[in-house]
Formats: structure tokens, sequence, C-alpha cells
């Protein structure tokens, strides 16, 4: 009943200049700092421009930052090794998808500028919806202790200090603005909080949010090293 809102498709842009590529496997760091290093083959073989390699660095830290975050706030309740705890992680970042001319500039080894991101938040919403439905429903599975990343989001709707704002979003008409500022699903300032909240990017962005269009964008304004790379400006 919490989702009985989210029936339509919705999407979210969050407009970050970093990269998050589409797949995340096992040997992400390497497929992206290998192509960081040359596109093409033979003769045609040519340099990456520093920009572009810079782009790339910052998508690995994106990609590694939101990973660790659920690899390190596993549901408990799971069996480990099992499909759902194998996917728990892969499910959410499988869902944030690149747009924009980020892939072209790849191809065609020019520099890139920004990067747009975007996720299917009705895919998100049933991805989380299904978790607690599975591993929460019952009194005795629902602790605050609980470590779950999916559990302890949705407990935000019933946090005091998030009352007063939920109750005043239930009544937002536009339903853009009430999926981009509900404190309790799968939207843009959940994955930019957990960005903003990182050691490595703490005190380093500048955000900026336009909840009408379901947009935030991020810029790295300090010092960030990464793979021998300073991500300034990204």
């Amino acid at each position: 009943p919490i989702y009985g809102s989210y029936r339509r498709v919705a999407w979210y842009n969050i407009h970050l200049q970093l990269w998050l590529p589409a797949q995340h496997n096992r040997n992400l760091g390497t497929e992206i700092i290998n192509m960081s290093v040359a596109a093409g083959m033979g003769a045609r073989r040519r340099e990456v421009p520093l920009a572009t390699k810079r782009a790339m660095r910052a998508g690995h830290l994106i990609g590694r930052i939101l990973k660790e975050h659920f690899d390190e706030n596993h549901c408990e309740l799971m069996v480990e090794k099992s499909f759902d705890w194998r996917s728990y992680s892969l499910n959410i970042l499988d869902n944030l998808v690149i747009v924009g001319g980020i892939p072209r500039d790849i191809l065609l080894g020019t520099e890139v500028r920004d990067i747009d991101i975007t996720f299917n938040l009705r895919e998100l919403t049933k991805i989380h919806l299904n978790h607690l439905r599975k591993y929460h429903s019952k009194k005795q599975f629902q602790s605050v202790n609980c470590r779950c990343a999916y559990w302890q989001h949705y407990l935000n709707k019933y946090d005091p200090s998030n009352v007063e704002d939920e109750n005043k979003n239930q009544q937002e008409s536009d339903q853009m603005i009430k999926f981009h500022n509900a404190s309790f699903i799968f939207n843009a300032h959940y994955f930019v909080d957990i960005l903003n909240e990182h050691p490595k990017l703490k005190g380093k962005l500048r955000l900026t949010d336009v909840p009408k269009y379901g947009f935030m964008r991020c810029e790295i304004v300090e010092t960030v090293m990464h793979e021998n790379h300073d991500l300034r400006g990204q």
C-alpha cells in the first residue's frame, strides 16, 4: 500500500558529472581503467582525453561507493550465498543507467563534459517492496537495529524528525516532486546522500536540487584522488 501511488513508470535523473557504468561485475574496475588508456586498434589506436579518463575514474569511484554501501548493509535475514543474497546490491545498481553523450564521447575519443545517470523508480520500488514483504513483514523481523539498507531506508518514513515533512509531501499534487522528496524510497536523494556521506566525498560535493524535474547535480569541488587522478571539478 505504501507504493500504491507509484504504479506508472517514473524516471529520475541524477546529473552527477560522474560516470556510473550500467554493468557492475567483478572486473568493473579493470575494465574502466583499461578503457581510459586508449580507444581503437592498430593504426587507429588513440589516446583518450584526460577529461574522459578523469570522468571514468569518477564513475569507478561512484560505483564502488554505492556497491560498498549495500554490501556493508546486507540484510542479515537472508541466507548467505542465496540468490537474494547475491542479488542484494546488484538489483539496485543494475537499474542505474547512463544516458546522454558519454558512450559516444568514449567511442569517438572526445572529451566527456558531463554524465547523466537515470534510473527506473518503478523498478527500484518493486525491488524494495518485494524485499520488505519477503523479509520484514513480521514483527520479529522489524527491529530498528537490523542493518538491512532496504529496511533502514524504509524506516525513515516513521522517523519523528521526518513525519511533518512526509505528511506535507503526501499532499503534494505534482507527482514528480512527491517522488523526488519522499524520504523512504530509492530516489535521487537517497543515492546522492550515500555519496555525500562517504568519507572520501564528505564535505567535498556541491549539490544542486531541482525537485520539479526530479533532478540533482553533484560536483566535486575539492581534491579527491582516485586511481592517481584528481577528480576535482567532476
